[in-house]
């Protein structure tokens, strides 16, 4: 269909759109939690999400990917971090559960 491309263009912009909304305001909430809900904190976020939203636009993807990729792991290091130090705590809670069902201090309900 020669008229498809057009509505198609018109989607993907609505949703580039919205995309964009939704994560820079679940970055801001992360930033104010971070730094505190002062108005210039908040100015420069944003002043900081709009210039890199203009950077996106203008590099190739491939290093867009690998910085995400980079950033990611960065993310992992500490949950992976707190996995282990709270690994025995996870282990005393698990088998104080299991001991308060078995006694029945806990109700088992089936589905």
């Amino acid at each position: 269909m020669s008229w498809f491309p057009l509505p198609l263009a018109f989607g993907a912009l609505l949703f580039a759109f919205s995309t964009m909304i939704s994560w820079s305001y679940y970055g801001l909430k992360g930033w104010t939690y971070l730094f505190g809900e002062g108005h210039m904190g908040q100015t420069i976020y944003k002043l900081m999400f709009c210039a890199f939203v203009a950077l996106g636009c203008m590099v190739q993807l491939g290093p867009i990917l690998d910085i995400s990729d980079a950033l990611v792991f960065l993310i992992c290091v500490p949950n992976i971090l707190g996995l282990y130090v709270l690994a025995p705590i996870v282990r005393r809670e698990m088998i104080s559960y299991k001991a308060r069902l078995a006694n029945g201090e806990i109700k088992r309900y089936s589905h």
